[in-house]
C-alpha cells in the first residue's frame, strides 16, 4: 500500500529509506577511511580547542566524546578546525583586492572565471531551465538538484575561506547532471527544432573539447576568455593559479643552464624542487636576513599576487607590506613563465 504523495514514483517511506541508506554508507566510508578507529584527542589538540573556544570548551569536548561513537574523533576535529578557520578567515585576493575575510561574491566570480565558457553558459541555462520546470511546471523531481545546489551556494556565500575554486567543487556534479538533462531535452524536439537542438548540442560539446585541449596541460591556472586581458594572478590567487605542478619544468630549465639552486617563493616547490636536482632557497624571510646570491629568482603566481605571503613578522606586519612583498617583480619582464604559474626572473 502506497502512502502519501509520490515523488518521481517513490513513496515518502522509500525516500526516507534511501536517505537513511545514503547516510549509513557515508558514515561507513568515513569510518573506513580512519580504519574504524576513534582515539581520544591528543593533549596538544585539546589545548588548541581550549585556546580557540575557551567559553564553550567543556561543551566542545563533550561533543567530541559523544559523537566519536558514530564518527571518528579526528574527522570531527578536522571539521572543528574548518569552522575555526572560517571564523578567522584566510588571506585572499579577488580582482586586485586583498582581504582576510573574503567577499560574499567570491565563489560566483571564481566560478565565472575558472570554468570554460561553454560550461559556464550551459550551467546558467540549465539552472534557469530547472527552476522553470520546478516552479512553473511543478516538477518536484528537480528538487533533488536544486536543493543541494542552493544549500552549498548558501554555505559558499558566507565562507571566509576564499582561497580556491576547489572549495566550490561539490556543486559541479549537480551542474553536470542538470546540463546533461538540458542537452538531452534539446534532442527531443521534432522537425527543424530537433535539428537545431542537435546542432546546439554538438557545438556545445565540441567547444568544451576545444577548451580542454587549449588548457592542456596547464589546468590549475586555467581561466576562460573573460580573464584574457591580464595575467591570471591579477584576477585570483592561491590554488586558483599555482599548486606546484610546474616545478619540474622550472627545474629542467635551470639545469639546462647549469643552475642547481634558485631563490624562490613557490607553493609546493619548497618541498619538491630538490627532487628535480635544484636546491630551493626560501625568499620569505625577515628583511635583515641575507640570502645567498643566485642567478635566477622563481616566484609563483600566488606569491607575485601577494596573498600567499605570510605576515606577522617585521617587514610584513601590515596587509600592504605583506601583499607588496614582491611588488618589485610585478613590472619586470620574466625570462620565462612556466604553465602560467611560475615566473622566472634573471638576477644580475
Amino acid at each position: 500500500v502506497r502512502r502519501g504523495p509520490q515523488q518521481g514514483g517513490l513513496t515518502r517511506g522509500r525516500v526516507l529509506l534511501h536517505a537513511a541508506l545514503v547516510l549509513f554508507i557515508a558514515l561507513l566510508i568515513v569510518n573506513a577511511a580512519y580504519y574504524f578507529q576513534s582515539p581520544a584527542i591528543e593533549p596538544t589538540d585539546v589545548a588548541w580547542v581550549k585556546l580557540k573556544s575557551a567559553p564553550v570548551f567543556a561543551q566542545m569536548m563533550s561533543g567530541f566524546r559523544i559523537l566519536s561513537h558514530v564518527v571518528p574523533t579526528y574527522f570531527l576535529f578536522g571539521l572543528y578546525n574548518v569552522v575555526i578557520h572560517n571564523q578567522y578567515g584566510h588571506a585572499a585576493s579577488l580582482l586586485g583586492m586583498h582581504s582576510d575575510l573574503g567577499w560574499w561574491y567570491y565563489f560566483p566570480v571564481a566560478f565565472a572565471l575558472k570554468t570554460s565558457l561553454p560550461f559556464l553558459l550551459l550551467s546558467l541555462a540549465a539552472l534557469g531551465w530547472m527552476l522553470w520546470r520546478l516552479i512553473c511546471k511543478r516538477e518536484k523531481l528537480f528538487l533533488a538538484l536544486v536543493l543541494p545546489l542552493a544549500l552549498y551556494l548558501a554555505v559558499a556565500l558566507t565562507s571566509h575561506i576564499n582561497i580556491g575554486i576547489r572549495h566550490f567543487l561539490p556543486v559541479f556534479p549537480f551542474l553536470f547532471i542538470a546540463a546533461g538533462a538540458l542537452l538531452e531535452r534539446l534532442t527531443q524536439f521534432s522537425g527543424k527544432m530537433r535539428l537545431a537542438g542537435l546542432v546546439l548540442v554538438v557545438f556545445t560539446l565540441g567547444w568544451t573539447c576545444v577548451e580542454a585541449a587549449r588548457a592542456y596541460p596547464d589546468y590549475i591556472p586555467y581561466m576562460n576568455q573573460l580573464a584574457a586581458a591580464r595575467p591570471h594572478w591579477q584576477y585570483l590567487s592561491d590554488s586558483n593559479v599555482e599548486w606546484g605542478d610546474d616545478v619540474n619544468a622550472l627545474a629542467a630549465y635551470l639545469r639546462a643552464r647549469g643552475e642547481t639552486r634558485v631563490r624562490a617563493a613557490l607553493s609546493g616547490g619548497w618541498g619538491t624542487l630538490r627532487f628535480f636536482g635544484v636546491d630551493y632557497i626560501d625568499m620569505i624571510v625577515a628583511p635583515d636576513v641575507r640570502l645567498p646570491s643566485t642567478r635566477y629568482v622563481a616566484i609563483g603566481a600566488g606569491f607575485l599576487n601577494g596573498s600567499t605571503v605570510a605576515g606577522g613578522v617585521k617587514g610584513r606586519e601590515t596587509t600592504a607590506e605583506r601583499t607588496n612583498f614582491f611588488a618589485r617583480y610585478r613590472t619586470r619582464q620574466p625570462e620565462a613563465v612556466f604553465g602560467g604559474s611560475i615566473y622566472l626572473f634573471r638576477e644580475e
